[in-house]
């Protein structure tokens, strides 16, 4: 059950961080809060794998949740580039 909480904890963080960097008001604190969302993405895969290496869930789940977990931090690495960019126009 900690292994869950855990799990739980990291995803629900990815989208606390992504609305709490939405409404900061500047571009700057929405990079950093999305760091932090990018950051969790990488948590929660973590705790996918042990999972699977401690047989909770089966080898085709990781890599399933793995691979949804990688989706979301390189649209969210995507964001933070063009943020990023934008910026630098100015």
């Amino acid at each position: 059950f900690v292994m869950v909480d855990q799990l739980r904890r990291s995803v629900n963080s990815i989208y606390a961080c992504i609305a709490e960097g939405s409404r900061s008001g500047t571009d700057g604190e929405l990079v950093y809060f999305l760091g932090k969302a990018r950051g969790s993405c990488g948590e929660a895969e973590a705790h996918l794998i042990v999972s699977g290496k401690l047989g909770y869930i089966g080898d085709d789940e990781v890599k399933r949740l793995s691979g949804k977990c990688e989706e979301i931090s390189r649209m969210i690495s995507g964001y933070i580039n063009y943020l990023k960019k934008k910026k630098g126009k100015k």
